[in-house]
Order: C-alpha cells, then structure tokens, then sequence
C-alpha cells in the first residue's frame, strides 16, 4: 500500500485549566514517530515530542480520516511507550458524533509523543 499522511489534533487540559491544543503530523509509516507541534500545524519536520508545561491529561484526540498503512499511534512518556494508550483512527475521527474519551495523565515537564502502529 501507499502511505497516507494525515493531520490531526490532541488536546490537554492542565492542572491550571488551561488547555492545550498540539496538531500531529501523522506519516502513515508503521513503527515511526508521530510528529507534534503546540505553536501551528505540524509536519514532515516538527519535533517528536511536546514537553507538558504542567501536569496534563490528555482528552481528546482527533483526526480527519484514517491512513493505510497504519491503525493508530501509541503514546510515549519521556520516550518510553505506555502500551496501554492506544489511540485507534477508527475511534477518534473528527466526524463522530461522541469521541472516545482518551483520559491519560502525564506529569508537567514529561515529553509526550507517539508512535505510529
């Protein structure tokens, strides 16, 4: 198959309140790291990771449409995957109605990534 990159968003929500949108660049590329940027769209070049300013759970996750090669994205606490947060295209896309609640913790400081599954 043929790889279909696809944009999309995931967004925290402080200790503070604040929240905080991150736009992922996903390559559609299985085992790679997704790509993150916190200050505008991401892409090919953005950074790996997004350093949590605070401590912040994860609440969302959305994303446009699924890719071909890939079925979703692991995430990654300070370069360690945390394989019990597994995030499935198929239950995050942008057009559902009622998104799965993603409800994942990291401490303030962490570099939050992904890996693409």
């Amino acid at each position: 198959m043929s790889a279909s990159p696809v944009n999309g968003t995931l967004s925290f929500i402080g200790q503070s309140g604040r929240i905080y949108t991150v736009d992922v660049y996903i390559s559609d590329v299985a085992n790679s790291k997704v790509k993150l940027n916190a200050n505008g769209s991401a892409g090919p070049n953005s950074d790996d990771f997004f350093r949590a300013p605070e401590n912040v759970t994860l609440i969302d996750f959305s994303v446009a449409s699924g890719t071909s090669d890939t079925k979703g994205l692991v995430l990654t606490d300070n370069g360690a995957v945390r394989p019990s947060c597994v995030l499935r295209y198929a239950n995050f896309l942008n057009t559902l109605p009622k998104r799965a609640n993603a409800n994942v913790g990291f401490l303030a400081g962490n570099l939050i990534g992904a890996i693409q599954f």
